[in-house]
């Protein structure tokens, strides 16, 4: 089985060796010193680090992309130097996702690349991510760290200094033929026969090719990635830009001219911009929830449990209520004070006072039914239209003492006839 590293040049030399390395320390070494060794490097390397895995600053998730990146953590590993699991980064990046305090994500990444297995899979979570996001390159994003930086939706530099590029792929065969044969070693390689480049031989130029042809298919992923990442805020940015570079690793500013990068952050003023990568630093609520849907019900809780806004509005509920009960107390007394006077009130006046009806609605109603009371009665001897109308302007109460109004109804017929009105 062929291994294919992302990784720069330099840093797959030492990786090499100490891969190499890993195999005889587990043959001289028992399990327990081996995990002894681990927690000891652990300890130490979590007491030097200047940034954790995942940290929420300033509204903003960071996630440390550092050293070589891996799938999965071997023991060399930990001997080796800081190393990132793809595994990792893809967990973090998720947390981040579903983190209320986060409106974006900022990725730092000082790294040479790593292993081939797990990077397409987490280039694929970090362009999917739901927030914005940005890379920032410290020392390098070379390789396989340039993959991913390459799909956030910024990437800065943040010095001169910096270096990004080696985007290529490559593996590594040994041939052991010589060695075997001084040790009486004859190695034979069988396939069925329908699958016999499914082990080339490496030893001849063929089966090389074969490999070559494996790497070059690679390639078009890793070139395809980086030119659709670049190409949203780089415009003329494509494959050919990424081919121009033949596998080299530029400084910032080379960087910045062929658009693998946005800015360095050493020559811009305020460090990273607000709103980068189309972040939501300074954005207003509404413009925020339209571009993420379903958090509302997150902030709601947050305001909630930071802001005492639930406590706030519990009050103000309280206090409507307590105002509705005031209001009906007000009106039982007013009811209460008409009874003592001897007002005789009417059922219906009795339904206004407690309904809070307004008065002048209240005169209307009473016209209304007075009328059809009389024109059902003695249609004849209302008179005309205008009559009518002023028998209701007589009715209307104009006292506040409705019931004495409409007591008489004998003496209002008789100006009727008569027509005094």
């Amino acid at each position: 089985m062929n291994v294919y590293y992302a990784m720069a040049q330099d840093e797959l030399d030492r990786f090499y060796a100490f891969r190499d390395m890993e195999s005889r320390v587990r043959a001289d070494l028992s399990p327990q010193l081996i995990a002894e060794v681990r927690a000891a490097v652990q300890e130490e390397r979590d007491a030097e680090s200047g940034r954790p895995l995942y940290e929420v600053k300033d509204g903003a998730a960071n996630i440390s992309i550092n050293g070589t990146l891996t799938e999965k953590r071997h023991l060399s590993d930990d001997l080796y130097g800081d190393v990132t699991t793809y595994a990792d980064i893809r967990q973090a990046t998720a947390r981040a996702d579903a983190d209320p305090l986060a409106r974006e994500i900022i990725y730092h990444v000082s790294s040479p690349g790593g292993s081939w297995d797990g990077v397409d899979y987490t280039a694929e979570a970090i362009k999917n991510a739901a927030k914005p996001t940005a890379a920032v390159i410290y020392t390098s994003a070379q390789s396989g760290g340039y993959f991913l930086a390459s799909q956030a939706d910024k990437i800065y530099a943040a010095t001169k200094g910096s270096m990004a590029g080696s985007i290529g792929v490559a593996a590594e065969v040994f041939d052991r033929t010589i060695e075997d044969g001084q040790k009486g070693i004859k190695r034979y390689v069988l396939t069925n026969r329908d699958s016999p480049d499914k082990r080339p031989r490496t030893e001849e130029e063929e089966g090389r090719s074969l490999i070559v042809d494996r790497l070059d298919d690679l390639y078009r992923i890793f070139e395809q990635r980086v030119a659709e990442g670049r190409s949203k805020n780089v415009k003329g940015f494509s494959a050919e830009t990424v081919r121009s570079l033949a596998g080299r690793t530029v400084t910032a500013e080379k960087a910045l001219e062929l658009g693998l990068i946005d800015g360095i952050l050493s020559e811009m003023a305020g460090g990273i911009p607000n709103n980068s990568a189309g972040g939501t630093r300074g954005m207003k609520l509404a413009d925020f929830l339209a571009a993420n849907p379903g958090a509302e019900e997150e902030i709601a809780s947050y305001a909630a449990e930071k802001l005492g806004m639930a406590a706030k509005a519990e009050t103000e509920a309280a206090v409507m209520a307590k105002s509705a009960e005031t209001v009906q107390a007000d009106r039982a007394r007013i009811l209460e004070l008409l009874d003592l006077s001897g007002a005789g009130l009417s059922d219906s006046m009795r339904t206004a006072v407690t309904g809070g009806a307004d008065s002048g609605e209240y005169a209307k109603g009473r016209v209304k039914e007075l009328n059809a009371a009389l024109s059902a009665s003695n249609a004849g001897s209302l008179g005309s239209p205008k009559a009518q109308q002023s028998l209701a302007d007589q009715i209307a109460p104009k006292d506040k003492t409705p019931a004495d109004a409409v007591t008489d109804e004998d003496r209002l017929r008789a100006m009727a006839k008569k027509g005094g009105f």
